[in-house]
């Protein structure tokens, strides 16, 4: 991934994590029987806005498939108008608490995804007040994503989380997702990781 020039329409949520960091988080696709990358590797990015985390995605994993998704629709038409050219990237403006049903109608195999990539949408929903609901109504449209994939992950890219939160976050879904908080810190941001348990 080489340095792109100052875009005006790109905006960054904790921009200071390195870029190998935000890309080392997300496992790698399995090998198909002649050995490439397996071309059903499915990547949903949950409030993406205009970051160009899709960029470094595709730098380390060219043959997998990205959804990108906003409530936006002045982020995806700028999205829109910078990956038109790109078959391996679907925009898709839609409310992320409906995602599971999103996902099945962008038209992906089995209407699962490898990896939930969140990067600043967790924080914007603890933000509100009365986060709860919708924290857990996320969690719960993320599981029904992930559970149609098996060994599929959650990656969360935020703020530190009070141990009450975490306790929260864990308390949806935990016959199905495992969280790891704090795999990595930055400054102020926290990488933590759910993966779908076997």
């Amino acid at each position: 991934y080489q340095q792109q020039p100052r875009d005006e329409s790109v905006v960054e949520w904790h921009s200071k994590v390195p870029n190998q960091a935000l890309v080392d988080l997300i496992p790698p696709p399995p090998l198909s029987s002649n050995g490439h990358d397996d071309n059903n590797h499915s990547i949903l990015i949950i409030g993406c806005g205009t970051s160009r985390l899709p960029e470094l995605i595709q730098a380390r994993y060219p043959q997998s498939n990205l959804i990108l998704l906003d409530s936006s629709p002045t982020c995806m038409d700028i999205l829109q108008a910078r990956y038109h050219d790109n078959d391996r990237i679907t925009c898709l403006v839609g409310n992320v608490l409906d995602m599971s049903n999103l996902v099945v109608a962008s038209s992906t195999s089995s209407g699962g995804v490898d990896c939930i990539y969140d990067k600043g949408l967790l924080d914007a929903l603890l933000c509100g007040e009365g986060w709860n609901g919708p924290v857990a109504q996320l969690l719960h449209q993320a599981a029904e994503v992930l559970a149609r994939r098996p060994g599929s992950s959650y990656v969360l890219v935020s703020y530190p989380l009070p141990t009450s939160t975490q306790d929260f976050i864990r308390a949806q879904h935990p016959d199905l997702l495992e969280w790891t908080f704090g795999l990595q810190e930055h400054g102020k941001v926290q990488l933590s990781r759910a993966v779908v348990k076997k």
